[in-house]
């Protein structure tokens, strides 16, 4: 199945001007049913285009947090210390 996108409509032109310029949806990004129920907030967004013919395509996989709670016996002082208080 294709994954729903934001940005133009199309992800390739011949970079012409006027009358020559073509424009197609060439590049998508395909996912399975399974990895859909995984990820079911994912989206792709088309880049800018730079220096190719095609633009860019960046997967977003937007995985929501769950809030927990955090024991009353654990201590957490920094981004990558968890210190456990003596019972």
């Amino acid at each position: 199945m294709d994954l729903k996108f934001k940005g133009a409509s199309y992800t390739w032109t011949n970079n012409q001007g006027g009358d020559a310029n073509i424009r197609e949806w060439l590049d998508k990004a395909m996912a399975t049913v399974e990895w859909r129920q995984l990820f079911p907030f994912a989206w792709v967004v088309h880049e800018a285009l730079i220096g190719s013919d095609h633009y860019p395509l960046l997967l977003h996989c937007h995985i929501p947090f769950k809030k927990f709670r955090v024991p009353s016996s654990l201590n957490l002082c920094g981004p990558h210390t968890l210190n456990m208080k003596k019972l």
